[in-house]
């Protein structure tokens, strides 16, 4: 018959009591063991006296020590510790067996993999009848196999209850398991005061599932920690990669972003694109070089024309002249203000002509209207400039080349008469277009 390591006694002489006890499932022995005398002729039952209680406490009363022997099994202090006979004799025991405890215990032949995985749990738990799983959100489910299947995520802790059901005993123990996906979600930001040169960015790795990491800053620096710092020293935009792995599961995944480093000192000059000669439409197209502003203020001759996010600006001029363009550029997020300006000529092929003639001069020497000239409607230049003064007989009283000289009312050292002139303008315009303009002007004194 099986005994337990811990049974009272061992090895039998084929004639001797054997106790038992059985778990609560009545599947598993929690204890087993021989008792009486070895030797002799065998110890029985007396009269058929046996009691138990229910924990399981054994009363008997043995008919032992036959054949004047005497090594039935006595404790100290008893009414009779040896047998005062020559022959059989009443002994009397009393065998407390059962237990007043349960055990949990269990054995887990897997506890991490790539869910959902399938584990075997062996019960090892004393004196129980039922074990309970109790999940970490609290629902509980009875152990009823020898199998476990694991279906979430990460760390998760298992309480198994084993529980007697006869004596109202139980006990807890708790084991933890890992399950991994297979597939790695990588996710990352970074933080950093892009109103600092040369930054020191700190990555935080957002990704939910373990791994080996692998960071690329896209500056030819890497690193392996979870979560790591890095300094840029030159502006520009980079390509941060994070490579994760699980051995786990056999995954690999990459995640990408980029970054601006912003130039601090960038300036938004902006350059003109404008073709004059070619059409009679007076528009520029104006670009702004500058990454690092947000708001861009156009203005034309010290009027705001338009207040936009784009460094683009298209202009329609209303006539030919000379117009400053400025462009005032506001970094929002850092406080900065960059302005430029540019002075642009505007004509077109065919346009007005630049100069205007008077019809009245009154060369009295009063230093108002004293000397006769062209007045300039925009400061544009021109070429082959000549300007001619006649009288009503087409003598040429004057004559220069230069739109800064006048005529002065004389000829010949004397003061020509009160009355009607003549006068004739000739050049060529920007675009080298011919303009000739006559009339006659009304001279007073």
């Amino acid at each position: 018959m099986p005994v337990t390591t811990n049974a009272f006694k061992k090895n039998t002489d084929t004639r001797d009591f054997y106790f038992m006890v059985l778990d609560a499932s009545w599947k598993k022995i929690n204890y087993a063991t021989y008792f009486g005398e070895q030797g002799g002729l065998g110890d029985h039952v007396d009269g058929g006296t046996s009691r138990f209680k229910r924990d399981g406490t054994i009363f008997q009363a043995v008919c032992a020590s036959c054949l004047s022997t005497d090594s039935f099994p006595t404790t100290t202090g008893s009414y009779s510790e040896t047998n005062g006979s020559n022959n059989c004799n009443l002994a009397l025991f009393k065998f407390a067996i059962e237990s007043d405890i349960t055990i949990a215990d269990i054995r887990v032949a897997k506890d991490s993999g790539c869910i959902p995985y399938t584990t075997n749990i062996q019960d090892l738990s004393y004196n129980s009848d039922i074990v309970l799983i109790q999940s970490p959100n609290g629902s509980t489910d009875t152990l009823k196999n020898a199998t476990l299947t694991i279906n979430n995520t990460g760390y998760q802790t298992l309480t198994f209850i084993a529980i007697d059901t006869t004596c109202g005993l139980s006990d807890t123990t708790t084991h933890d398991f890992f399950g991994e996906v297979g597939s790695l979600d990588l996710a990352f930001d970074a933080v950093f005061d892009s109103c600092v040169s040369n930054p020191v960015v700190q990555f935080n790795n957002n990704t939910l599932n373990p791994a080996q990491f692998v960071w690329d800053f896209g500056d030819g620096g890497f690193s392996q920690e979870q979560a790591p710092q890095h300094t840029y020293n030159t502006t520009g935009t980079y390509t941060v990669k994070l490579f994760g792995t699980s051995d786990l599961c056999g995954v690999r995944d990459t995640v990408e972003k980029e970054i601006v480093i912003r130039d601090l000192t960038d300036k938004n000059e902006f350059t003109v694109e404008y073709t004059p000669c070619e059409t009679d439409v007076l528009q520029a197209t104006f670009r702004g070089q500058g990454s690092g502003f947000q708001v861009k203020d156009w203005y034309v001759n010290d009027s705001l024309v338009v207040s936009t996010s784009r460094n683009l600006f298209y202009f329609k001029f209303p006539a030919q002249g000379r117009y400053v363009i400025r462009l005032e550029s506001e970094d929002t997020i850092c406080n900065r203000v960059d302005t430029y300006s540019e002075i642009l000529d505007v004509f077109s092929k065919g346009g007005d002509a630049p100069y205007r003639v008077p019809n009245v001069f009154t060369p009295n020497g009063d230093g108002d209207n004293d000397r006769f000239s062209v007045v300039s409607k925009n400061p544009l230049e021109v070429s082959a400039f000549h300007f001619k003064i006649f009288n009503r007989w087409g003598v040429q009283l004057f004559q220069t080349q230069s739109d800064k000289d006048g005529w002065d009312g004389n000829f010949d050292g004397n003061q020509v008469p009160q009355g009607v002139y003549y006068y004739l303008l000739s050049f060529r315009d920007e675009c080298g277009t011919p303009h000739e303009l006559k009339g006659f002007f009304h001279l007073f004194r």
